[in-house]
C-alpha cells in the first residue's frame, strides 16, 4: 500500500477478485459440474468418450443403458488446492442427443425396438 503518515507503516493493499462463469463449468467449491452431450446410441449400448477436463481430454467409459441425467465423477480432475490437499473432482451429466432427420424407413425401425421393448415388460 502507499506510505503512511510520517513513520507510520505501509497501507494494506486490498484486491477484490471475482471469478467470471465459465461456459462449459459450473464451479462449486473445488468441484467442477459440467453437462456431457453424448448419443442415444453410446447411452444405449455403452462405449467411451472423451471429456474436456482443465488439463486435457479424460476417457469415460459409458455403460449399457445409461440414463439421461446420470452423473459420472471423475476423481481429482476438479480445482486444484493447496497445502498438498487433493484436487476437487470433475462431475459430467449425461444429456442425451436425439437424432434429427430420419427417414420413414428408420422412424419404423425405431417403431418395431419400441414394440419389442412394450412387449417385454
Amino acid at each position: 500500500g502507499h506510505p503512511g503518515s510520517p513513520g507510520a507503516p505501509r497501507g494494506d493493499l486490498l484486491l477484490v477478485i471475482a471469478v467470471q462463469p465459465d461456459p462449459i463449468y459450473q464451479v462449486e467449491g473445488h468441484d467442477l459440474h459440467r453437462d456431457l452431450e453424448v448419443s442415444i446410441f453410446l447411452a444405449l449400448l455403452g462405449g467411451e468418450v472423451q471429456v474436456e477436463g482443465l488439463k486435457g481430454k479424460l476417457g469415460l467409459k459409458i455403460p449399457p443403458d445409461t440414463q439421461n441425467g446420470k452423473v459420472f465423477r471423475l476423481r481429482g480432475q476438479g480445482l486444484p488446492r493447496t497445502g498438498g490437499k487433493p484436487a476437487g473432482d470433475l462431475y459430467a451429466k449425461v444429456s442425451l442427443r436425439i437424432p434429427t432427420g430420419l427417414t420413414e424407413e428408420m422412424r419404423e425401425k425405431v417403431r418395431q425396438i419400441q414394440e419389442q421393448l412394450e412387449k417385454g415388460r
